[in-house]
């Protein structure tokens, strides 16, 4: 039986050597051990093996660049929960490309150059307001009028980043959504969530 003062335990050819540091001075008596000093190496890593993991995931994935006065300040990726969500995560993407997938069209109405509108302070960003910063202005015949019915509460929104729609009452999501800042409890079962940021860039 051994007491260990770390969460690392090395055995040699069933020997306890000791923790992780004690491996490191054993290994270094016979090799050179050194990592890449860099930031750009590890930053490089991150972003290929995040990219592998997304290309493997059943999820789909977006992401938005937010710029002021036209100078990019920062990206953030979205993971969609497109499994729990199909039909909301669909909804999301068509506005994000301006194409709709399912009628095989490109729309009139989508999140390019729109506004971050709204900043609640350790609450919530809002953005997405498309033909105004109200999702219902626009002209009756624009597809940013559209709503969706509310698809499911699976997705609680118990953490910093969690992205879902607003809305106008019950089954009545337009274009508009929202980033939570921190947990917000209180919008469970009054908004659908359903992605969460995956990676964030400044």
């Amino acid at each position: 039986m051994w007491s260990l003062t770390q969460t690392v335990a090395i055995f040699i050819n069933n020997k306890f050597l000791g923790n992780d540091m004690q491996f490191l001075h054993y290994i270094s008596q016979d090799y050179i051990f050194s990592l890449p000093v860099g930031v750009e190496y590890y930053e490089n890593l991150a972003a290929e093996q995040c990219k592998k993991f997304m290309e493997k995931s059943k999820r789909k994935y977006v992401y938005f660049t937010f710029s002021i006065d036209d100078t990019p300040i920062g990206s953030f990726v979205f993971m969609l929960y497109s499994d729990l969500l199909p039909l909301t995560c669909q909804y999301f993407l068509n506005l994000c490309t301006g194409y709709d997938e399912v009628k095989e069209c490109y729309k009139d109405a989508y999140y390019i150059n729109t506004c971050l509108h709204r900043i609640v302070k350790d609450g919530w960003l809002q953005c997405g307001g498309i033909g105004g910063f109200e999702p219902f202005q626009s002209d009756k015949n624009n597809a940013a009028d559209v709503t969706i019915p509310d698809e499911s509460y699976c997705v609680p929104h118990d953490r910093r980043g969690v992205l879902s729609m607003t809305n106008d009452g019950k089954h009545c999501n337009g274009s508009q959504f929202v980033v939570c800042l921190k947990p917000n409890p209180w919008m469970n079962h009054f908004y659908v969530a359903f992605g969460n940021i995956n990676h964030q860039q400044v």
